[in-house]
């Protein structure tokens, strides 16, 4: 038994094509061009997330020389270097003002004090 084939019908009038035009394709590719760019300024979250993970931790090991003398000036002076150095795009300004300081505190001579990081810490909003 045969099937008889239907001719294709077309919505469109004689003399123009079914497929888009040049002008809407390429409408369309700046359009998802454009949000593809959008979509990738910024920092990241995963970025955002591994920067306040880092500046917990250089935070701790603040707190730590309180409880923990062990906890050397050096290591803590290199976790603040690091995180300004790595860390900051995307940050708060007073977390950035707070790691220069404490920068600039640890890298003092070995003979001055440290200041308490509760005296040190960032100022809360």
């Amino acid at each position: 038994m045969k099937h008889a084939s239907l001719p294709a019908q077309s919505d469109s009038t004689p003399g123009q094509s079914d497929s888009p035009s040049t002008s809407q394709f390429s409408s369309l590719f700046a359009a998802g061009t454009l949000a593809l760019v959008l979509g990738g300024c910024g920092a990241s979250i995963q970025f955002l997330h591994e920067a306040d993970t880092r500046f917990e931790h250089c935070m701790a090991l603040d707190y730590a020389d309180e409880t923990a003398p062990a906890v050397r000036r050096q290591v803590r002076r290199a976790c603040w270097v690091e995180w300004v150095a790595h860390y900051t795009y995307g940050q708060t300004r007073d977390r950035v003002s707070h790691a220069q300081a404490r920068v600039a505190i640890l890298s003092a001579s070995d003979t001055a004090p440290i200041p308490s990081a509760s005296t040190a810490s960032p100022a809360q909003p």
